[in-house]
């Protein structure tokens, strides 16, 4: 260690004191030689006093930051399914039954026997609808045949639906056909129209009607005159349902 330079002041009064020694002829003063200063002496170390030891620090250490190469990939979250209800099974519509079988006969006539039977019914007025299965119109329009029986029964209308089925020969009749207008018949109420079928020959039937195709609408008397007709024949003069019931009211209404 590096000693502290002494004092000018001291440094002079040494030279002073060794120069008249000298020139007295001093000696080395009695004793024992002074030693020089310890190191220990100028510079002390502090006793019990240690290095300090590196105390663990509280503050969390960094952690060297995660690439994104590091992360392990995402698990992808599995679905949530939701079960749908089950629908409820739908009943099946029952088959309709026929409303009244005794009328689904479909019992044949010819022209002459319906005009008979209508001028022996005490119906004042008898509506006769000429409908068959393989005819659109007629089917279409058979309702409204249904509500005129429904709004003038108590009035009375008797209503009377002529089928032009079972075929062109009377001899070969088409069971099919007959079955079809029976099915046709079967899912309405009927309870409150007679339905019978033509007995002769289909053009002979054309042929006493005196008409070319239908449906056709013919109304009759007490006594089964003819008083009003309904029919396609004419292009240009197509009849509608509504004419008939505003013409079956008119003629109720004067009875």
């Amino acid at each position: 260690m590096i000693q502290p330079a002494r004092p000018l002041t001291t440094w002079l009064t040494l030279a002073t004191f060794s120069a008249a020694v000298g020139l007295l002829g001093c000696s080395e003063p009695a004793g024992d030689p002074i030693e020089p200063t310890p190191d220990e002496v100028i510079s002390p170390e502090i006793s019990g006093e240690t290095s300090p030891e590196p105390t663990e620090s509280t503050e969390p250490v960094a952690e060297s930051p995660l690439e994104l190469d590091d992360l392990p990939p995402p698990t992808p979250a599995e679905p949530e399914t939701i079960s749908a209800p089950e629908p409820e099974p739908t009943a099946e519509p029952a088959e309709p039954e026929p409303s009244d079988t005794a009328n689904l006969e479909l019992k044949p006539v010819t022209y002459e026997e319906l005009k008979a039977y209508i001028a022996e019914s005490d119906a004042p007025l008898t509506l006769v609808d000429c409908w068959a299965s393989w005819c659109d119109p007629c089917k279409e329009n058979f309702p409204h045949v249904l509500e005129m029986a429904d709004s003038f029964e108590d009035k009375g209308l008797k209503v009377i639906a002529l089928s032009f089925d079972a075929g062109t020969e009377v001899d070969d009749i088409d069971e099919a056909q007959i079955k079809e207008a029976k099915r046709f018949l079967s899912a309405m109420d009927v309870s409150k129209i007679e339905n019978l079928r033509h007995g002769q020959l289909l053009f002979e039937s054309f042929e006493a009607f005196n008409v070319t195709t239908i449906p056709a609408v013919f109304l009759y008397d007490g006594e089964g005159n003819e008083v009003a007709r309904f029919t396609y024949d004419d292009p240009d003069n197509q009849f509608t349902y509504d004419e008939v019931e505003a013409k079956v009211a008119e003629l109720l209404a004067s009875e």
